[in-house]
């Protein structure tokens, strides 16, 4: 298993279809990245590991990923620096955030900021991280489902444009010009289809 690359295994049997589920894992220590990862592949998830915030920006921003999944320590930048940054670009976009050394500050900025979920490891099982990774996921399939049927269409994952003023906005449309309240899940740069 090589840093950066995607990979997936094809085992069906789990408790959740995670069929075309991609997740980016940020972790600084090789092994249990690599770990992570043929644990997450071996449930169907395709996985791209790397090991600095830098990287996990550089690869987020050009590649489509339905969850990030980062450690907290990762050396000079943090997933607290990560999700920051995620929070910025996409607001809503999922971020579970793990982490082997817990303390109730570093919980409260995880909170605060806006994380999915945080896990502390080691995981009882690999379930532990599956069923966080599913909520997440869903919440953002049930969001572009209904950007969907309102009549958008998803085209990147920075922004929301309102197509009739140009308002750019990443967590909700433009009000004058579509009723759509606030949501919880949208990272998408939208356009009407007519």
């Amino acid at each position: 298993m090589k840093k950066g690359k995607s990979y997936a295994h094809q085992n069906t049997q789990h408790a959740f279809s995670f069929d075309g589920t991609r997740i980016l894992v940020v972790e600084d220590d090789e092994e249990s990245g690599f770990a992570l990862c043929h644990s997450l592949e071996g449930k169907g998830i395709k996985t791209t590991l790397v090991s600095s915030v830098d990287e996990a920006i550089a690869i987020w921003s050009v590649n489509l990923f339905d969850v990030i999944v980062s450690d907290i320590r990762l050396g000079e930048l943090s997933g607290i620096d990560l999700l920051s940054y995620i929070r910025k670009e996409a607001p809503a976009f999922p971020v579970i955030l793990i982490t082997g050394f817990a303390d109730l500050e570093t919980a409260i900025a995880a909170v605060r900021l806006g994380a999915d979920d945080f896990i502390i490891k080691p995981f009882d099982t690999i379930a532990d991280l599956l069923a966080p990774i599913n909520r997440a996921v869903a919440r953002k399939k049930q969001a572009e489902q209904l950007l969907l049927s309102c009549g958008f269409q998803a085209l990147s994952k920075i922004n929301i444009t309102c197509e009739s003023c140009g308002a750019i906005n990443t967590v909700q449309l433009c009000q004058e010009h579509k009723s759509l309240q606030p949501l919880a899940m949208t990272d998408a740069a939208l356009t009407r289809n007519n």
